[in-house]
């Protein structure tokens, strides 16, 4: 006859609760550089490139139309 065993169940591994990292060390220490761009800020900016000074005008103009949004 075979042997039953009990099977325990395989506890999953968590972080210790609390601080991960001790203090005054960051938990990516190279990071990101200082003034690195995201890629929508990237891209916002390229597509604006050369179209900020008329938006900047117009926005102007319906501010001083009256244009709630536009103030």
């Amino acid at each position: 006859m075979s042997e039953i065993v009990p099977q325990t169940p395989n506890k999953p591994q968590y972080r210790p609760r609390g601080r991960p990292f001790a203090k005054g060390q960051s938990g990516n220490p190279a990071g990101r550089r200082r003034g690195c761009r995201n890629k929508a800020t990237r891209a916002a900016e390229a597509y604006l490139d050369g179209e900020a000074e008329t938006l900047a005008r117009k926005a102007v103009e319906l501010a001083l139309a009256g244009n709630p949004l536009a103030m």
